[in-house]
């Protein structure tokens, strides 16, 4: 049996969204699980485009996964190659020249077979394809003619890419056949939209890898919810990307194209940050906040609110505020203050001491929460849990000094 050989193949242009991991990780994961080999090829002979910047970005967020390739080469060191086989096209007068760039000769009235393991066979006629360029006037190949050289000498056996490139696919087999290369078998990923129902893009910042990971988002929760995109075994949880790889079946993939839902992308990440340990947001509460106090009550309170890293840091940083007195307490902050730190309130404030600060101060429990929370969080609306907050950081009110 032949052996099973895949490829990824980014271009330098940007940075990897959403999709691109998709398809590294789907890639890796079918070539590991047939003890085959993993390719990363650069796509980088658009020399205006690409840069090294976005190569190191691209190569640290494959790390980042745990995908590990067998062997790497960049399409830059290739030209002369391609620039070989298009004098045999144009030889065997399959090219031709116009403009001073090589174009493609297509032969019209063909019927091209694409196999492909989701959507089974699918057919292009020749009628629906113009003739194209191959090798611009620079002498620099074209991504559907440099691919398929590349895919033949590096015996691909299996291509992952998504649906938009089907027509790419189609030119591609032309040229393979004109050159008497090998077959492949493809597998054309459903497409990832955007909310509006747009295809996800590397220029859209917000869906590239590394956006979502600085939103606090964890590579657990990216890697569960890649592996539900378009895969019909729903809803179950990978633990690691070695799990990911002896589930990964081809016959489990969906033709459906996904939406982007951030929805379900929180839920998973929500799901991992309640498992890590306690010790370690407790640990690291102490380091943030510089005490020793009440760490589980606060870390209750973090956890209970948290749905990313940020959140983490967001609520963490009410915290800090109260204990670095960023604020200036009013006469309704500060009686309760005042009432922490002569210790008339020895254990956790209810509902009930809001309706005392009510009649207290002749104001309706809504003006005293709006105060309260002005002073805590320094806003007035969309905030969390006052009674659960105060109680969580009584021990670093009763250190704040009344101004």
């Amino acid at each position: 049996m032949e052996k099973i050989i895949t490829r990824f193949a980014p271009s330098p242009t940007g940075e990897l969204h959403i999709g691109n991991l998709r398809t590294a990780i789907f890639s890796w994961a079918f070539s590991k699980r047939n003890r085959g080999k993993f390719i990363l090829r650069l796509d980088d002979t658009d020399i205006k485009k690409c840069n090294s910047t976005y190569t190191k970005k691209i190569l640290n967020t494959i790390n980042m996964f745990n995908i590990r390739f067998d062997e790497k080469f960049s399409q830059r060191r290739r030209i002369r190659i391609y620039i070989k086989y298009a004098r045999l096209l144009f030889l065997k007068k399959g090219a031709y020249f116009k403009n001073k760039a090589l174009f493609f000769k297509v032969i019209k009235g063909k019927s091209i077979e694409i196999y492909d393991r989701i959507r089974k066979n699918i057919y292009i006629n020749t009628y629906e394809i113009e003739d194209f360029i191959i090798l611009r006037k620079n002498y620099i190949a074209i991504y559907n003619f440099s691919s398929v050289i590349d895919d033949n000498a590096k015996r691909i056996s299996h291509i992952f890419r998504g649906e938009e490139h089907i027509s790419n696919t189609s030119r591609q087999i032309l040229i393979k056949e004109k050159l008497k290369m090998r077959d492949i078998e493809y597998i054309h990923l459903p497409l990832i939209l955007e909310k509006e129902g747009k295809k996800v893009s590397k220029r859209k910042k917000m869906l590239t890898v590394k956006e979502i990971i600085k939103k606090g988002i964890l590579r657990k929760s990216i890697l569960n919810y890649i592996f539900n995109i378009g895969w019909r075994n729903k809803n179950k949880e990978v633990l690691s990307i070695k799990k990911f790889t002896s589930n990964f079946r081809l016959k489990l993939l969906n033709k459906s194209p996904s939406r982007y839902d951030i929805k379900k992308l929180l839920w998973y990440n929500r799901g991992y940050i309640l498992k890590i340990p306690k010790k370690t947001i407790e640990n690291y509460i102490k380091k943030q906040l510089n005490t020793n106090i009440n760490l589980k009550k606060i870390r209750r309170f973090i956890l209970e609110r948290s749905k990313t890293l940020l959140d983490i840091e967001k609520t963490i940083f009410y915290f800090k505020e109260i204990k670095n007195s960023k604020r200036k307490p009013d006469i309704i902050s500060g009686f309760l203050i005042k009432d922490i730190k002569e210790q008339i309130i020895s254990r956790d404030i209810t509902t009930s001491y809001i309706n005392k600060l009510s009649k207290r101060f002749k104001k309706p429990k809504k003006y005293i929460y709006l105060k309260l929370n002005k002073y805590f969080f320094g806003k007035k609306e969309k905030v969390p849990n006052i009674i659960k907050f105060v109680n969580a950081s009584i021990y670093i009110i009763k250190d704040v000094p009344l101004i």
